[in-house]
C-alpha cells in the first residue's frame, strides 16, 4: 500500500526540458480494517485539486486484490475510469514502439533513428525548426570533449547543423511520437522496480473535489493476547491486547482502525495478469489441391483450454460503524507507595478501549480516529480491561502428556459483552505469573476451560477399561438370525489430593461415537467429549467410575452358523426359553447330519480298503497263472476275492443308504430353519 499522486510530468518531458507544473499531492490513509484472513481494508480520502489523473501506486502482490474490489467516488466531480499497467515484461510492452532507446545511447542515437521527424528547439532567443536529416556524435579529442550535432532541413529549405546541448525544450512536432517517446521511458522507469505497479483514476472535476479510494490488499493478520488476573478476592479482571503490524510502507496518522473478529473467504485469482487462450488454425476454403483422406482407428479428442475463473466479489463491508461505546478509564496507583512491597501483577493503567461492535456474522474491535502506527513498526493496543465470572478448578483429559497429575485451570464465562477473539492468554494468581493458556474465538455467553499449569498436589491413577458384551434382544425368521446385544466398557478413576484445601476436578474423556454414558450423569458435553465432575475433599480421596455401552446389531444366516456358535446363544439365561429350545432343535439337527457325515466318512475309508485289497488280489492272481504247479494257490486267492466283493457290495449300499438319510436329513433342518420364528 503506498502514497497516492497527482499526476506529473513524464521522463521524456522532463529530458527534453519541457515545463510542466505538476504538484504531488498525498491522498491519506483515513481507515484501515484488519481482518484474520491475510487482508486489509484500506479507505484513502483527500481534496484534489490539480486537474489529470490520480495515481496509486501498490506492490505486484497486490494488485490481484486491489482490482477485485477497487470502488472510488468524488465529491464535485465523477470518476471516468480506472487505468493501470499491463503485467507483462517489458520487451513484451516496448515491441510495439517504432524505436528503441538502448542502454548507454545519447540524444545523437535516438535523433538519428527518427529521421525525417520534424523537432521543435530553442536556441537562445532563436526558435529552429526543422526535419531531422542526421544526427552524430564527434568523438573527443586531446583538445575538445565529445559532441553531439544534428542536422535538420529548416522550413525555408536551408541545411543546418546543431550542437545538440545548444538546443533548449526540444521536442517533437509529431504530438504521437512526443506522447510515445513520454510512454516509453514511463515503461522503462516503472520496469527498474519490479515490485511497483501503478492505477491512474481519471476524474472529471468542477473545481475542488474531495476524492476517496476505497481497496482490500493483503495485510498481516492481527493478533490477540489476554492476561487473566486472579486478585484475592471479588471477580478476576480479562485484559485484551491487540497486535497490529503496519507493513505498508507508509505512516498511520489518526486513522480510524477496526480489527475483526472472523474470517470472511479471500482468494487470489487471474485477474491482473493478461490472459491469452489458444485458437485453432483454420485455413482459408477453397485454396490448395484436394489431398488423400486418411482415418484414424479411434477418436481423439483435444482438450479444451479453460477460461480463468470469474473475480469473487470482495468481502462485503459495513457503510457505517456505530459511534463507539463509552471508554472504560482505569485509576494508575502510585508505584511509590509500594516501594516497600513486593511488585505484583495487577491491571494495566489504560487511559481508553476499544468499542465492540457487532459486524454482521463478525465482531470489530472499534477504535475512533487516533491511531498512530510508523511504518515498519507494530503496536499493541488495548480493547477490553473488564472484570468477568470465572472458577479455579482442575482438569484431566486423555489428551495431556501427563498421565498422573491433572491440569490446573479456571472456567471462564464471557460475560465481557464482547466476542474474544481467540488468542494466548497469561494467568497471574495471587500477584503472581502462574502459567499460560489457550483459547479460540468465544462469544458472549459462551464458557471456556483454560488449563495453565500441571497441579502436583493431585494424584491420579486410571485402571485399564474392562468389557463385556451381554445379548439384549434375539430374533428368528426365514433363516436369518438377528441379534441386538451391547459392549458395555468400564474405566475407573482414582484421585488423591494432598493439599489442604478442597478441589473440583473436570475429567473430560473424549466421545466414542454411538457409545452411551450409563453412569455417572454427564455434567457437560462439548462437541467430542464429556465432562464429568469430581469434588475432591481437602487431604483426602475420591474415585470415579465411567460406564459406557455400546449397541451391536448383527444378522446371520443359520445355515451358516456351527453348533458351537449357535450354543453361545442356547447357553445365555437371558434369551427367552422358546428362542433357546428352537436353536436345540436346530443343533440337534444339526449334530445328526454331522453324525451321518461321519458315519458316511467311515463307510467310504472301509470301501476304499477293499478296494486297494481287490486290486492286489487280482495282480497276484495274474502272475501266478503264468507258473505252472500253481493252481492251488490261485483257487485260493480266488475264493478270497470272492469275500472281498461281498464285502465291498454290502459296504456299497450302506453308503447309498447313508447318503438318502443326508438328504433327508438336510431337508429337515432346511424345514425347521425356515419354518422357526421367535
Amino acid at each position: 500500500m503506498k502514497r497516492l499522486y497527482c499526476a506529473i510530468p513524464s521522463l521524456a518531458a522532463a529530458l527534453f526540458a519541457v515545463s510542466a507544473g505538476a504538484c504531488a499531492q498525498e491522498l491519506p490513509v483515513r481507515r484501515v480494517v484488519l481482518y484474520k484472513n491475510g487482508v486489509g481494508y484500506v479507505e484513502r480520502v483527500g481534496e484534489v485539486s490539480a486537474s489529470g489523473p490520480v495515481s496509486l501506486t501498490f506492490g505486484a502482490d497486490e494488485m490481484t486484490d486491489v482490482l477485485k474490489s477497487l470502488s472510488v467516488s468524488a465529491t464535485n466531480g465523477s470518476v471516468e475510469r480506472v487505468r493501470f499497467s499491463t503485467d507483462e515484461s517489458l520487451e513484451e510492452k516496448l515491441k510495439s514502439f517504432p524505436f528503441r532507446i538502448n542502454p548507454g545511447e545519447n540524444m545523437a542515437s535516438l535523433l538519428d533513428a527518427l529521421r525525417g521527424e520534424r523537432i521543435e528547439a530553442a536556441r537562445g532567443a532563436e526558435n529552429v525548426r526543422g526535419a531531422i536529416l542526421s544526427a552524430q556524435t564527434v568523438p573527443a579529442t586531446n583538445q575538445t570533449p565529445a559532441r553531439e550535432y544534428v542536422t535538420l532541413l529548416e522550413d525555408g529549405g536551408a541545411m543546418n547543423s546543431y550542437e545538440i546541448a545548444s538546443l533548449g525544450r526540444l521536442r517533437f512536432a509529431n504530438a504521437k511520437l512526443q506522447q510515445q517517446v513520454t510512454d516509453y521511458l514511463r515503461i522503462v522507469a516503472e520496469a527498474r522496480n519490479q515490485n511497483r505497479r501503478s492505477v491512474s483514476i481519471d476524474v472529471l472535476r468542477n473545481g475542488n473535489t474531495q476524492l476517496s479510494a476505497r481497496y482490500m490488499t493483503p495485510m498481516p493478520v492481527w493478533k490477540s493476547s489476554y492476561r487473566m488476573i486472579f486478585g484475592k478476592e471479588g471477580k478476576p479482571t480479562l485484559e485484551g491486547w491487540a497486535v497490529v503490524d503496519n507493513t505498508s510502507g507508509e505512516d498511520w496518522n489518526g486513522i480510524n482502525l477496526s480489527l475483526i473478529s472472523g474470517k470472511p473467504v479471500s482468494f487470489l485469482t487471474n485477474i491482473y495478469p493478461p490472459v491469452n487462450v489458444a485458437r485453432p488454425f483454420v485455413p482459408l476454403p477453397g485454396i490448395g489441391s484436394t489431398a488423400p483422406v486418411t482415418y484414424e482407428s479411434e477418436m481423439r479428442v483435444q482438450a479444451a483450454i479453460a477460461p480463468a475463473p470469474a473475480a469473487a466479489p470482495a468481502p462485503a463491508m459495513e457503510k457505517a460503524m456505530a459511534s463507539a461505546l463509552a471508554s472504560g478509564r482505569f485509576e494508575r496507583r502510585d508505584m511509590a507507595a509500594d516501594s516497600a512491597q513486593r511488585l505484583e501483577a495487577r491491571p494495566s493503567g489504560l487511559a481508553s478501549v476499544a468499542a465492540g461492535i457487532e459486524a454482521g456474522a463478525l465482531f470489530a474491535y472499534h477504535f475512533p480516529g487516533h491511531v498512530n502506527v510508523r511504518k515498519g513498526e507494530s503496536v499493541m493496543l488495548p480493547f477490553l480491561q473488564k472484570p468477568v465470572s470465572a472458577q479455579r478448578l482442575l482438569i484431566f483429559t486423555e489428551r495431556q502428556p501427563v498421565t498422573n497429575h491433572p491440569m490446573l485451570a479456571f472456567e471462564m464465562t464471557n460475560d465481557s459483552g464482547l466476542t474474544l477473539d481467540g488468542g494466548p492468554v497469561t494467568v497471574f494468581d495471587g500477584g503472581e505469573y502462574a502459567g499460560e493458556a489457550l483459547f479460540e474465538t468465544t462469544k458472549e455467553g459462551e464458557k471456556r476451560l483454560m488449563s495453565y499449569g500441571l497441579d502436583l498436589g493431585t494424584s491420579l491413577r486410571t485402571e485399564p477399561s474392562s468389557g463385556t458384551r451381554t445379548v439384549q434382544e434375539i430374533s428368528m425368521q426365514r433363516g436369518v438370525l438377528s441379534v441386538k446385544s451391547k459392549q458395555r466398557t468400564t474405566i475407573k478413576y482414582t484421585l488423591s489430593n494432598a493439599d489442604a484445601r478442597a478441589k473440583t476436578l473436570v475429567i473430560e474423556r473424549l466421545a466414542r461415537p454411538n457409545y452411551e454414558t450409563v453412569t455417572p450423569t454427564v455434567s457437560e458435553k462439548t462437541s467430542t467429549a464429556n465432562r464429568f465432575r469430581v469434588q475432591l475433599p481437602a487431604s483426602g480421596a475420591a474415585s470415579l467410575e465411567i460406564v459406557e455401552e455400546f449397541p451391536f446389531h448383527e444378522s446371520h444366516q443359520v445355515t451358516n452358523l456351527n453348533e458351537d456358535q449357535l450354543g453361545v446363544y442356547v447357553r445365555n439365561q437371558a434369551l427367552p426359553a422358546a428362542a433357546r429350545q428352537a436353536l436345540e432343535r436346530i443343533i440337534a439337527k444339526k449334530r445328526q447330519i454331522a453324525e451321518n457325515e461321519r458315519q458316511m466318512s467311515s463307510v467310504q475309508a472301509r470301501v476304499n480298503s477293499l478296494n486297494s485289497q481287490m486290486e492286489r488280489v487280482r495282480r497276484n492272481m495274474g502272475s501266478l497263472n503264468n507258473i505252472a504247479g500253481q493252481q492251488a494257490q490261485v483257487q485260493k486267492l480266488a475264493a478270497e476275492l470272492g469275500v472281498l466283493q461281498t464285502d465291498a457290495a454290502g459296504r456299497e449300499a450302506e453308503m447309498e443308504r447313508l447318503r438318502e438319510n443326508g438328504l433327508t436329513l438336510q431337508q429337515e433342518l432346511d424345514g425347521l430353519i425356515e419354518n422357526t420364528q421367535f
